[in-house]
Order: structure tokens, then sequence, then C-alpha cells
């Protein structure tokens, strides 16, 4: 018996409907069987370079060996000048595991097209746990433009990533093969 080919019968029009239609079921499934169902801890505090030594540490938060985190520091009140604080992630017994220095800033002006204004208010600092335990975090003040003793509302929040990302990528991938089917469905005549 020779070998028959099972989409000989089929159009390519057909063949293409259930192509797509079948990876934008996959991915719809994989999106929500991905996804991280943990909220994320997010914790805020002021920080102040009224004193030489200014910092707060961050409330402990647990991890899990080989699962990847993401840290995500906020500060929204620079207003037309910069600041640099710096982060020190801190293992159980206080000891520094790892460090990062994350800068904020703000300009605004006027031009021949008008206003504008630009920032950077958002650090993201991505780690992969090497065992399992409980981290900490200290943010200080490293440096600002301003002489003006100020102060700062930072927002820190801690949220595992890798399934998010894998989620976020089933979703794109949901979204784009969905309009190639509706396209197949709809506009696509014999």
């Amino acid at each position: 018996m020779a070998f028959r080919d099972p989409f000989s019968r089929i159009s390519l029009r057909a063949f293409v409907f259930w192509f797509t239609g079948g990876i934008t079921a996959i991915s719809f499934v994989l999106m929500f069987t991905n996804f991280d169902k943990q909220p994320p801890q997010i914790y805020r505090h002021k920080l102040t370079n009224h004193t030489k030594d200014s910092s707060f540490t961050v409330p402990s938060f647990k991890v899990k060996k080989g699962t990847l985190y993401q840290i995500r520091v906020e500060n929204k009140e620079v207003l037309s000048s910069w600041m640099v604080a710096g982060m020190s992630l801190l293992d159980g017994d206080d000891q520094v595991i790892n460090e990062k220095e994350m800068e904020f800033w703000h300009e605004s002006g006027y031009d021949s097209d008008g206003a504008w204004s630009e920032g950077d208010y958002v650090d993201r600092f991505n780690f992969k746990a090497s065992k399992d335990g409980e981290l900490s975090a200290e943010i200080y003040w490293l440096e600002s433009n301003n002489v003006i003793p100020q102060s700062h509302i930072f927002t820190f929040q801690v949220s595992k990533t890798g399934t998010n990302l894998i989620a976020d990528y089933f979703q794109n991938l949901f979204i784009v093969f969905l309009m190639i089917t509706i396209f197949v469905m709809f506009f696509w005549r014999k």
C-alpha cells in the first residue's frame, strides 16, 4: 500500500485556517497555564538626604532556588533634576549578595515644537535565586544635583519573572495568530 498524503485533498485556505487556528488555541491555553497567579510584593518608603546616612531596608521576601525574580524600583518624585540611589540585595545574614546603582531623572523645557518633558523613573533588576531562603534589600541615597534637602518616595516591587515572560510571549503569539485566523476566515476567498 502506497503512502497517501493526508493533506492532498485539503485546500490551501483550509490548511492555513486549521494551522493558524490550532496555534491560536494552543497559545491561548499556554498563556493561562504559565501565568503567575502570585501577586507581586510591593513596599513604599520615603528616602531623604537630610542626614548623611539616609537609607531604608525593605522587609524580607521569600525566594526559591532556580526561580527568576524581578525587582522594580520606582521614583516618580524627581522633577527637573536627577538623583542616584543604590540598592544592596541582602541574604538572611545581612550579607550583600548583589548591588546596583539606580539613576532617576526628569527634564523638561520648551523648543520650537512647544513644551517637552522626559525622564526615567523606573529601574528593573532581574536575578535568579541561588538557594531557598529569605532576602531583603537596602536602598540608600548616593547623590543628586540639588543641594537643598530632598525627600523621595520609592516603590519597591518583587515578582517572579520567568513565568510572566512566558505568559507574555504566548499572549503576543495568541494575538498574532488570532488576527491571521480572522483574516483567513473572513477575507480570504477561494
